[in-house]
């Protein structure tokens, strides 16, 4: 008679894979602050490049999504967000239009 080697027969044997994928499946509290620093870092380069309205628009944006509930639909925000910002710096999509004037209303200019 064979030798067993492990359990007879109380549990079937099988792949641990997908297990393991669930577990290591990292949680959208985990996602969101890095996917808001990177929009974070595309907007840096936007400004850098000159896109300066763009990374204004793109950072209210992305400050209005990450302080919201942080769920999938935050997640999904952020991510068109940084996708926009990529195909502005890649010339793929137009910036916006630039505004010379911005309002300075109740800035007094001084400390």
């Amino acid at each position: 008679m064979p030798t067993a080697i492990g359990t007879c027969g109380l549990f079937p044997r099988r792949s641990f894979g997908p297990t393991l994928l669930l577990v290591e499946t990292l949680s959208i509290g985990q996602t969101l602050p890095e996917l808001y620093r990177a929009v974070l870092e595309r907007v840096a380069e936007l400004e850098q490049a000159g896109h300066r309205d763009e990374a204004f628009h793109i950072r209210r944006a992305a400050l209005h999504a990450y302080s919201r509930a942080w769920d999938q639909n935050a997640q999904r925000r952020l991510a068109a967000l940084s996708a926009r910002a990529e195909r502005v710096l890649g010339g793929v999509e137009r910036s916006r239009p630039s505004r010379t004037v911005r309002s300075t209303a109740g800035w007094s200019g001084s400390t």
